[in-house]
């Protein structure tokens, strides 16, 4: 068994709050972490900050996107918005073919 899952049972066995889960302090004092060097730990950021960044970044334009299209789509399928009249090409993929 590997050191992750023996502290994963070790924290499922403080699961018996009286109806209610708990875990306190005192169970997690009692269990040891290895805490790197500070130059460790400042290293580790400089790699895995860009990449938190990034995730950030993408979920605003994933958000942005969800919008546009909760916006745009109600317009198209009503008609009241022409595709002929958006800035968009479509991927061929997207295009309809007349056989």
């Amino acid at each position: 068994m590997d050191r992750l899952s023996s502290y994963a049972m070790r924290l499922e066995n403080f699961n018996a709050g009286a109806g209610v889960p708990s875990l306190n302090r005192n169970h997690l004092a009692a269990l040891k972490l290895a805490v790197p060097e500070q130059t460790i730990q400042q290293k580790f950021d400089e790699i895995i900050s860009p990449i938190f960044k990034s995730l950030a970044q993408q979920a605003e334009l994933t958000e942005n996107l969800l919008k546009t299209k909760n916006t745009l789509l109600p317009r198209l399928i009503s008609g009241k918005l022409a595709e002929e009249n958006l800035a968009v090409q479509l991927p061929p993929s997207m295009r309809e073919t007349t056989s």
